[in-house]
């Protein structure tokens, strides 16, 4: 692959921004994210690297895969030093970074065989996610922005479709294992993708299925890019569909502020907090 080619693929990525009534973060960080010029790019870690510092990138989103990280079950899943896991070259990644003082927003997702009965990695897990997310935050203990699977709205990525199960499988274990991991950790929910395809659910509805299954986060996140050819980050070509891009950045910031308060988190020390917003789009910004 050139380096052309894969300039143009890690602009892929996140944004955290706190659902505020007007206006972005003025504390806005932008990164990349290319899991597989990562992992398997031209040259070698240490040079793909180098070359996102020479950039300037100072933020990368990056996947764990609990599928391959974990194919057999571990016999102290919360134990990071378990022989069963074989953090590898995942480890590698995230250590390179961390040496090059690039900040990591780390997803976890997939399920191995043994915890989903059998299945392919995109279907929830019936057990075990929390015990893999606090693994993997006692092994990468300077990581502490998580977000929890992806798109779990479309079955590309989920199976079943479900905020219920979503919210109890994957989100509040993790949620509950990273913050018992680290007080610093993070962590955001939903990841949604910004359509509803014909075997999955739009984007609010699946969000009003979260607050009904009462889900812990510190964060939604949702990826929002375009759906059509004429759409840019300022235009949507579709305003009166249940679509969520960019362009309609104030319609989610609405959506997620009017879910906060009925969040469990969403208030702590006494005092209301609005939920953050984790938006996906090109490039991304913490």
């Amino acid at each position: 692959m050139r380096l052309g080619v894969v300039g143009a693929c890690v602009l892929v990525a996140t944004a955290l921004l706190f659902a505020a009534p007007a206006g972005a973060s003025p504390n806005a960080r932008y990164g990349i994210m290319d899991d597989a010029w990562l992992l398997n790019g031209p040259g070698t870690l240490p040079e793909r690297v180098a070359t996102l510092d020479d950039l300037g990138v100072r933020l990368v989103r990056f996947t764990l895969r609990w599928d391959r990280i974990a194919p057999t079950r571990p016999a102290d899943a919360r134990d990071a030093d378990d022989p069963a896991y074989r953090w590898g070259q995942y480890a590698t990644v995230l250590e390179g970074l961390h040496e090059q003082g690039i900040s990591a927003l780390v997803t976890l997702y997939g399920s191995p065989r043994w915890a989903n009965g059998g299945h392919l990695p995109g279907w929830l897990p019936r057990s075990g996610f929390g015990n893999f997310a606090y693994a993997a935050a006692k092994r990468f203990p300077w990581v502490h922005m998580w977000t929890a699977w992806n798109e779990p709205n479309g079955r590309t990525f989920a199976v079943p479709v479900s905020p219920r199960l979503y919210v109890q499988r994957v989100l509040n274990p993790a949620y509950a294992a990273l913050h018992e991991a680290s007080s610093a950790n993070r962590v955001a929910g939903g990841v949604t993708s910004p359509r509803q395809t014909p075997t999955g659910m739009a984007p609010l509805e699946f969000l009003q299925g979260m607050s009904d299954a009462h889900a812990h986060l510190d964060a939604y996140a949702h990826n929002p890019y375009p759906t059509s050819r004429g759409e840019t980050p300022d235009h949507s070509t579709c305003y009166r569909c249940t679509d969520l891009t960019m362009a309609k950045l104030p319609a989610i910031r609405a959506a997620v502020t009017a879910r906060a308060l009925s969040w469990p988190n969403a208030s702590r020390s006494g005092a209301s907090r609005k939920a953050r917003v984790a938006l996906e789009r090109r490039p991304f910004a913490v």
